[in-house]
């Protein structure tokens, strides 16, 4: 009885409890109290009686994790500390809390592409994981995928896409261009010039 009945039906000769509308358990609470009313003989019953039925509707691992951020931007110094969380990805997933259908892990796509980072399976952080060197790479790009721990497991249909850029510290000292071996003559007066040198630095700024 009542509207949220409407899923169920009671066949009248069997007595088999029949689903009669579409079950989302995202979207209706898992819990149905229902109640079935039995008669005897034709109409008008006689008698009838009725009895309480309790349902409870069980998940399925019908959604994949969906990430809160498809964009991540960080920043960091070449010198950043290896093996700290420097950022994070995160995602959700709609089924049922506290289970492994969404329950959710993540991993890199490609991790051989960018072996200067990880990401942390359980909780998304980001870390560096080799030393990073502004001179070589200004930026580094990685995706990452979430997926539950349900059975089948689902897959993030989109990444998130981590956009690391690098920026410059003071760690590499200016080089000498000019050739060192001069020749000087005698004649040479006070205060002329022997050389002009050249020097540059790596560095930015």
């Amino acid at each position: 009885e009542g509207e949220r009945a409407a899923a169920f039906s009671v066949n009248h000769a069997t007595g088999a409890v029949l689903v009669t509308g579409i079950l989302d358990r995202d979207f209706v609470p898992a819990d149905f109290n229902l109640t079935a009313r039995v008669s005897d003989g034709d109409p008008p019953a006689r008698n009838s009686s009725a009895i309480q039925l309790r349902l409870h509707l069980l998940d399925v691992n019908d959604n994949a994790p969906i990430f809160a951020e498809r964009n991540v931007m960080l920043s960091l110094a070449e010198n950043a500390t290896l093996f700290v969380p420097v950022g994070s990805v995160a995602a959700t997933d709609a089924d049922e809390s506290n289970t492994n259908n969404s329950r959710v892990e993540y991993r890199l796509v490609s991790p051989g592409l960018t072996p200067q980072f990880t990401v942390d399976a359980a909780s998304g952080a980001v870390q560096v994981v080799q030393e990073l060197n502004y001179e070589s790479a200004q930026t580094h790009q990685f995706a990452v995928e979430a997926y539950d721990l349900g059975s089948p497991t689902r897959t993030s249909a989109l990444p998130a896409l981590v956009t690391v850029q690098v920026t410059d510290i003071n760690d590499v000292p200016p080089v000498i261009t000019s050739n060192l071996t001069l020749a000087v003559s005698s004649l040479l007066q006070v205060g002329g010039t022997v050389a002009d040198l050249a020097a540059y630095d790596p560095d930015t700024g």
